[in-house]
């Protein structure tokens, strides 16, 4: 027997349950291979860890496809990244996301299919549904994977209120380097 590849469906935009907005499959597919050019490695996976070139040139692209969608685009001071979309009661926030960086060799979908599908679905509900009820926002987190300064989930304690100056201080990567630098 022959194993036979998946085809993907061709249509730009996938059907959707009646009553639900309809997904971009096409936009959401070509923003996943996109993204996975940013740290790719020659010998295979990627690597994007926090604060890096490719880490960088990572949040610039989701940033700008967050602003296409017509987000409220903003950092915070360790880097998160923020798309927000306000909701007509306001409110408490709903945060959705995952995060852009990987460890060493990861694969592309870690992390940067929760970001891109979080994009691609509060796109999608705005433009077939109006304006959200509550705050929306989609969050790229910084170093979930921990993979450059050892401290994993470094950018939801941040946002928790719970990453101590001093790590900040004296946490340093292989290279010497300290997050405060």
């Amino acid at each position: 027997s022959s194993t036979r590849s998946p085809r993907r469906a061709s249509p730009a935009t996938t059907a959707a349950p009646a009553g639900l907005p309809a997904i971009d499959e096409a936009r959401f597919l070509r923003q996943l291979d996109l993204l996975a050019q940013r740290g790719a490695l020659a010998e295979g996976g990627l690597t994007r860890h926090l604060y890096t070139s490719a880490w960088t040139a990572a949040h610039e692209l989701v940033a700008g496809w967050m602003r296409e969608a017509g987000f409220l685009v903003r950092r915070d001071p360790v880097g998160n990244l923020f798309g927000r979309v306000e909701g007509s009661r306001g409110g408490r926030i709903v945060l959705v996301g995952s995060h852009l960086d990987t460890v060493r060799a990861g694969g592309a979908l870690d992390g940067a299919l929760g970001v891109v599908a979080a994009i691609e679905a509060l796109r999608s509900l705005v433009a077939g549904c109006g304006r959200p009820q509550r705050i929306v926002e989609v969050v790229a987190l910084c170093d979930a994977e921990g993979g450059r300064f050892g401290l994993p989930h470094f950018g939801a304690r941040a946002i928790a209120g719970r990453l101590g100056a001093d790590e900040v201080a004296k946490t340093r990567d292989a290279d010497g380097v300290t997050l405060a630098d």
